[in-house]
């Protein structure tokens, strides 16, 4: 979950998640492993092609739990808001860090990461305006008190943020892509991306518990496990606002609303960047 920089290993010092020291994941299923380019990435073959594998997702399951370092892209909201008009019972939980790895450690960022700020916060607008209800946008802080050296745009709730450098997609335990495409538009057009498209519910179903017990501080509490596995977005914002309201150190695990006010920090449209670029 941390990615490159292991920002979230060092946050979250809860045990590591050891196949050794449980069950394994299960061996059967279908696992595809391999590359896409996007469509300019080679602008003079006959062969492009887009990387479709988060459009997929998003177009086909029921139910959505992403955990992205980015959502810029308005074609995936589109997708989802597509989606959920053909499926009433579609519910998203989405989980990105409070600021971009390029805006957390300057007051003053360059015009692309804020016209991806601007991008971002447009597309969960639309997400929040079309769903409603049935749309959460949750964020991770320690739970600590947050360090006297850290920037104001990675403070929330009183700690400082867990950067979450992940590109995770799971749809209804059905479905999982894993890999290193975001959500914006150098991934899905420009950049080439790996990625892991795995269709085994069982092992989803097993991964996906136990991330969700990391990030909640493993949970005890058999009504509440229960209540993640019945109502999932339902449970998840509860837990987060009852996160929010406790002191860092008191809370169970590492997830919080996302405020409002980090959505649209120093996000502006800069109208001579293409979308794609950022």
């Amino acid at each position: 979950v941390a990615g490159n920089n292991g920002n979230l290993r060092h946050a979250m010092p809860t045990q590591r998640l050891d196949l050794a020291a449980e069950q394994r994941l299960p061996a059967h299923g279908h696992h595809a492993l391999g590359t896409v380019r996007g469509q300019f990435a080679q602008p003079l073959s006959p062969r492009r092609r887009q990387n479709d594998g988060p459009r997929r997702v998003a177009c086909r399951e029921v139910a959505l739990f992403r955990l992205f370092q980015f959502l810029r892209a308005g074609e995936i909201a589109e997708a989802i808001l597509r989606r959920a008009r053909e499926v009433p019972s579609l519910e998203v939980i989405l989980l990105l860090p409070l600021v971009s790895d390029l805006m957390r450690d300057t007051s003053d960022p360059n015009p692309g990461s804020r016209h991806g700020q601007w991008l971002q916060r447009d597309a969960v607008r639309r997400l929040r305006k079309g769903l409603g209800h049935r749309f959460g946008v949750f964020t991770l802080v320690r739970n600590a008190p947050a360090p006297a050296s850290a920037m104001p745009q990675t403070r929330a709730y009183g700690s400082d943020m867990v950067y979450v450098h992940a590109k995770l997609a799971i749809a209804d335990d059905r479905r999982m892509i894993l890999g290193s495409a975001n959500l914006n538009g150098r991934s899905l057009h420009l950049d080439t991306e790996a990625g892991i498209d795995w269709s085994d519910p069982p092992a989803i179903t097993l991964f996906r518990r136990r991330l969700w017990r990391h990030l909640f501080g493993d949970l005890q509490d058999a009504e509440a496990v229960a209540a993640l596995e019945s109502r999932p977005l339902g449970h998840w914002r509860r837990l987060a606002t009852e996160n929010a309201g406790r002191q860092p150190g008191e809370r169970r695990g590492y997830v919080v609303p996302f405020p409002d006010e980090a959505l649209g920090w120093r996000a502006a449209r800069h109208w001579l960047l293409p979308d794609t670029c950022v």
